[in-house]
């Protein structure tokens, strides 16, 4: 009997409440659940999404916070509202595969979701060290030194500038890592 990395994992709920994003900033309202055959979203829509155990190669859990200005702000304080702008925070779960990445953001506080993700990010991690696959925290293999051109400081001062106007980075975040970039 051949034994796979996801043995044992199937039959978990893992965000009973989520909304998938896709790059064109539309979500999709549902749940995250482990099956045999891979990972599955199960929109309430009756949209299904499977990503297969097979092609997942990185999992992350991340925090994001969002603003918007609600109605009833609008409507209470005017143009006020502005600059009053509702704050949400979410945790973000990022499926990575050979050919995609796929997002999931729930309510629940991040370290909820780790514990409910841990066994899964255990098992892809020991997966990948034994593959030797370059994942965070996987064992890499020893080669020579190769110089890669990566993008400029400008560049990603600019993409990190595009993240907080998105709502994605915070103004102290966003402060963070430019003084790092540049420090």
């Amino acid at each position: 009997m051949v034994t796979t990395w996801w043995d044992g994992l199937a039959g978990r709920v893992l965000l009973a409440e989520c909304q998938q994003v896709n790059a064109k900033k539309k979500s999709s309202e549902g749940a995250l659940a482990t099956t045999e055959d891979g990972l599955e979203f199960s929109g309430k829509k009756a949209d299904r999404v499977l990503i297969p155990w097979d092609e997942i190669t990185d999992m992350q859990v991340n925090t994001a916070e969002t603003s918007r200005i609600t109605a009833g702000r609008l409507l209470t304080i005017g143009v006020f509202a502005l600059a009053a702008k509702k704050k949400e925070q979410f945790t973000v779960v990022e499926i990575e595969t050979q050919f995609s990445t796929f997002a999931y953001m729930a309510s629940e506080s991040q370290s909820s979701v780790i514990d409910v993700m841990r066994p899964l990010i255990s098992a892809l991690k020991s997966k990948n060290q034994m593959d030797g696959t370059n994942v965070p925290g996987a064992a890499v293999p020893q080669t020579a030194p190769v110089a890669v051109a990566g993008p400029s400081i400008a560049d990603q001062i600019r993409e990190l500038g595009a993240l907080r106007d998105e709502g994605l980075l915070t103004e102290e975040e966003f402060a963070e890592k430019k003084a790092r970039l540049l420090g």
